[in-house]
């Protein structure tokens, strides 16, 4: 069992959300329909609890049984985006997803697992991804959170990637921000958080981002370092999407060469 916070995938303060409404925002509800269709909840010990097993999910909360239902469905199209988008070997990985509606209950398991000051979270040592439920929720913003925690998770148990932390989190802040399409979801390439810090962020070079360490990371520049995590996960994908493969097959890449070219990405994505 993890000790620290540092031993789990947190998503900062600055995504302060209290959780979700029973539809997501992109996520059309004839999709939500047609994907859980074939769901059976299922009771659990507290009475309270429900959950979803299929073949890839199980997902189980103290919530309305249509916001249960959207969860799953949700689930298992964002594996679906990133199995298109980053692959991965061709095996089953089975997500557990634990959704709190009780605020308390929530905080009390998040302490117990280490993670106190999450208001999501991904563990990797029980392969669980949490999160805390309200109906008063943004759902974009719950989008946001459900994807990026779903991202790690994805990577962890797809390609075993946790580390380096700039990368996991740059990854999961590229996948998280989507768009429905007739061909599931896409990442829109946008980051609300780097474009209303453009200059800060061009002026971070690669090698500082990518030698930062975990506390830095989660500390008082969590925003500059997200957003600047965000912006070379970016530009690999964009320009060298086989760097992206090395780092999740964990070989050994050099990207300082690249600050000249990335400097000048950014700056045209950012228009700055």
């Amino acid at each position: 069992m993890p000790k620290t916070e540092q031993d789990f995938i947190i998503l900062p303060g600055g995504f302060h959300i209290w959780g979700i409404p029973s539809r997501l925002s992109g996520l059309p509800q004839q999709i939500v329909d047609e994907g859980s269709s074939g769901y059976a909840l299922y009771p659990m010990d507290n009475p309270e609890w429900r959950k979803i097993a299929t073949d890839t999910m199980v997902v189980m909360g103290d919530v309305p049984d249509e916001a249960l239902k959207t969860l799953a469905v949700t689930a298992e199209k964002l594996e679906e985006m990133l199995q298109r988008e980053i692959g991965g070997p061709p095996r089953r990985h089975i997500y557990t997803i634990k959704i709190f509606r009780d605020g308390a209950q929530f905080c009390a398991y998040a302490r117990r697992c280490g993670a106190g000051n999450a208001f999501s979270f991904y563990d990797p040592v029980k392969g669980e991804l949490v999160v805390h439920f309200s109906m008063a929720a943004n759902a974009e913003d719950f989008e946001q959170t459900y994807a990026h925690e779903f991202t790690h998770a994805y990577m962890h148990r797809v390609y075993g990637v946790l580390d380096p932390v700039w990368f996991a989190e740059g990854m999961a802040e590229y996948f998280s921000r989507l768009e429905w399409t007739n061909k599931g979801f896409k990442p829109t390439g946008k980051n609300w958080n780097a474009a209303m810090r453009g200059e800060e962020i061009v002026n971070i070079p690669i090698s500082e981002v990518i030698r930062t360490t975990r506390d830095d990371l989660y500390g008082m520049k969590w925003p500059q370092y997200y957003a600047a995590s965000w912006a070379i996960v970016s530009f690999l994908l964009k320009k060298h999407p086989q760097l992206v493969e090395d780092i999740l097959l964990k070989n050994i890449v050099d990207l300082d060469p690249l600050q000249k070219e990335y400097r000048q990405f950014l700056k045209r994505r950012l228009g700055v």
